[in-house]
């Protein structure tokens, strides 16, 4: 009988070895400095600092972090309610713009607003009994294919 030990040198574990000619992901993150609930300034500030960056650098996905538009840090509920959007908001329509332009997927985060079914795209800022929108975080993804 062999030892269990000699079969492991006699039959090592096959290692993975793909057929399939490895791909490079080009991925670019951008990191501002947000000025703190004032979504227009701070997509301004990502437009300037993207303008060099074109479909030619070959970049497969852009990377911004969770509400870089918005800011981060909002001291109660009522202060972050003045930057909620929704699907139809800045944030997804500057990520569509991007992938567009850059033939890439964008990924942002941003304070998603949800209203109830039948008040949605009613231009209602409640869920539909009194109360302010239930607030997530989301994440807005655009691919230009």
């Amino acid at each position: 009988l062999r030892s269990p030990r000699c079969l492991y040198y006699l039959h090592p574990p096959r290692r993975f070895q793909s057929q399939q000619p490895s791909m490079k992901l080009k991925v670019a993150c951008l990191q501002i400095n947000p000025v703190h609930g004032d979504p227009a300034a701070n997509i301004k500030q990502a437009d300037d600092i993207l303008r060099s960056l074109k479909r030619s650098d070959g970049v497969h996905v852009l990377l911004l972090p969770e509400m870089a538009f918005s800011g981060y840090c909002f001291d109660d509920v009522a202060a972050v309610r003045s930057v909620l959007e929704t699907e139809a908001g800045a944030t997804v329509a500057w990520c569509k713009r991007q992938a567009l332009r850059l033939g890439c997927t964008v990924l942002c985060g941003y304070p998603r607003s949800v209203l109830t079914q039948e008040k949605q795209g009613a231009g209602d800022t409640t869920a539909g009994n009194g109360e302010p929108p239930t607030m997530t975080s989301a994440s807005a993804s655009a691919s230009a294919s």
